[in-house]
């Protein structure tokens, strides 16, 4: 840790030197130094300083905006990490206005199925629920959906079905707190009963079901049965199972969720200790490495340990808790 705040402080005394040299060089209020002041910025804010960062990120965007215009895509990219400093900073209401932004302006450009558009409108989602306004951030969340949905169709290639498949599991999260009317926490299984039929409850949960099913179909049939996504998707449909009152079908998912992501984290540890054992050999990784993210299989599958465990629990089987427990010390997510 000390060693990476060495690193970040390092980062910033060369910034502020380059600050230095551009003012001297182009004059106070040029673009090269509006987009130095977001790089120490953002600096600040992987140090842990986010009251720093949002004043340096502030700063940027003053200066920004009258040089380059509104719509430009560097101040979306400042507006997104200004919002991450109000994110740190607990500051929801701020953190969804900057990120509102950001995609309208996105949009208005003609930028709407961009990488970093969708990756604005996702988290621009999860701040509006955060803050409680589920109706805003189902608007939001369906219309990152139909512009994932529309880049997949558009070309089908690894990362558009992978967008699009994390597209509909953030929509049915959505639609799932709207049945539970947003009184659990995300992610964890409520006591509550399941909605009566042909209320807007119920219809929310079948919604959010087909969504699941249908992004896990064509995620298996694009991925295979050890990807991150694949789990994800079956994670969540146990869930929704659940809310439905299903929770014989739900603990079967949950099952084969874990199974999944077993095999997804498999994976990820391997292709780490390949690129271990090439760095060590001063190679370069193998060339058919399939790069997964160990930290996030390890997260996942943590998730559904805890949700098997809670459908154990709900149908006694005290012995298959227990196993999941086990599982999720092993893992270290405990």
């Amino acid at each position: 840790m000390m060693r990476l705040r060495g690193r970040h402080a390092e980062a910033r005394a060369l910034l502020r030197e380059s600050l230095a040299v551009l003012r001297e060089a182009e004059g106070k209020e040029s673009v090269a130094v509006a987009l130095a002041m977001h790089r120490l910025g953002a600096v600040w804010l992987a140090e842990g300083s986010p009251r720093e960062a949002e004043a340096e990120l502030k700063r940027a965007l003053a200066l920004l905006r009258p040089q380059v215009g509104d719509s430009h895509p560097a101040v979306a990219d400042t507006l997104a990490t200004l919002a991450e400093a109000h994110a740190a900073l607990k500051n929801t209401k701020a953190e969804a206005a900057a990120l509102q932004e950001a995609v309208s302006q996105a949009h208005e450009r003609g930028a709407a199925l961009a990488p970093a558009t969708l990756k604005h409108t996702a988290r621009l989602g999860a701040a509006l629920e955060r803050a409680g306004e589920l109706q805003k951030a189902e608007a939001v969340r369906r219309r990152a959906h139909s512009a994932a949905q529309a880049a997949a169709r558009e070309d089908a290639t690894a990362r558009n079905v992978g967008g699009a498949m994390f597209a509909s599991i953030a929509l049915a999260g959505t639609l799932r707190l709207r049945a539970t009317q947003g009184s659990e926490q995300r992610g964890a299984l409520p006591s509550c009963s399941p909605p009566r039929e042909g209320t807007d409850e119920a219809e929310a949960l079948r919604e959010a079901r087909q969504l699941l099913e249908a992004a896990f179909k064509a995620g298996r049939e694009r991925f295979g049965e050890s990807d991150l996504a694949v789990g994800a998707c079956e994670r969540w449909l146990a869930l929704v199972l659940a809310e439905a009152g299903d929770v014989d079908a739900a603990a079967k998912v949950a099952k084969s969720a874990v199974a999944t992501l077993e095999r997804c984290r498999g994976e990820a540890m391997a292709a780490a200790a390949a690129v271990k054992a090439a760095e060590a050999k001063g190679l370069p990784p193998p060339s058919q490495l399939r790069v997964v993210s160990l930290r996030a299989a390890t997260k996942e599958l943590g998730e559904a340990l805890r949700l098997t465990a809670d459908l154990a629990e709900v149908e006694g089987d005290a012995q298959a808790q227990a196993r999941a427990h086990e599982r999720l010390e092993g893992i270290g997510q405990v």
